[in-house]
């Protein structure tokens, strides 16, 4: 049985719910008294510790691909020095340096986006589907997806590439 109760009248009314209870109730019949509140944080609970583990995995995930970026740039930006080199010697400026090192690595993260998106979609509405009432999915929360993880390996590759595109040529091309 629910009872709704207007706030400030609770233990009025769970002290006239025992009495009545005791009343007419058999002897042994547990009377158990709990708020839906309670019931709802009870029914939710796990997907409460779900949402917690996502979370902390999600950072480690993005603390691990940052890291892994950073090193994949690092690698090739050091392969590609007299390279980088060369094209300052033959002219070329710092924009255009960092927008060729930067441009590889962000063809790999869209490629990268565009597998996962689909699959994570998948998932998303598989999972929807174990609860009574769900949400629909919005095109919106993926395309947010897909921005920061952009702007994230925008600023992790674009430090590296500056670094590289400063660099005196003289220093590349020395024992050429």
């Amino acid at each position: 049985m629910h009872i709704k109760i207007r706030s400030g009248h609770e233990n009025e009314v769970i002290d006239f719910i025992e009495r009545k209870w005791t009343e007419f109730a058999p002897v042994n019949a547990p009377l158990i008294i709990t708020s839906l509140k309670t019931e709802f944080e009870n029914l939710y609970s796990t997907e409460k510790k779900t949402k917690k583990i996502v979370i902390l995995f999600t950072i480690i995930a993005t603390i691990i691909s940052v890291l892994g970026l950073i090193g994949l740039a690092t690698f090739i930006t050091l392969q590609r020095t007299k390279e980088i080199g060369i094209r300052k010697v033959l002219g070329s400026n710092i924009l255009k340096i960092i927008t060729m090192l930067v441009s590889d690595f962000i063809k790999w993260v869209v490629i990268a986006f565009i597998i996962a998106a689909p699959v994570a979609y998948l998932y998303i509405s598989n999972w929807l589907q174990n609860f009574s009432y769900h949400i629909n999915i919005n095109i919106w929360i993926f395309i947010l997806a897909g921005c920061l993880t952009l702007i994230t390996a925008l600023i992790s590759v674009f430090v590296i590439a500056y670094r590289a595109a400063l660099k005196n040529p003289v220093e590349s091309l020395r024992y050429e």
